[in-house]
């Protein structure tokens, strides 16, 4: 089997680069995300994207130091 799970918790010095993950077991693989119809991993990249987007346009909405100050 070659879940990237799998995969990235056995990193050697022989790893192999060309792999790609086309061989994933969708619906039979404990990490398959139903709803998403993807793998969980890919989830929650996608998740953690929306995140980072959102938290930057917080930062930039953020008033600067000493804005409001008299």
């Amino acid at each position: 089997m070659k879940c990237p799970l799998f995969r990235a918790a056995n990193i050697t010095s022989d790893f192999d680069s060309s792999w790609s993950g086309d061989d994933c077991l969708k619906e039979e693989c404990a990490w398959w995300d139903v709803e998403m119809g993807q793998c969980s991993i890919n989830s929650l990249k996608s998740n953690l994207e929306n995140i980072v987007l959102r938290l930057r346009d917080l930062v930039d909405k953020m008033p600067h130091a000493g804005q409001f100050t008299k």
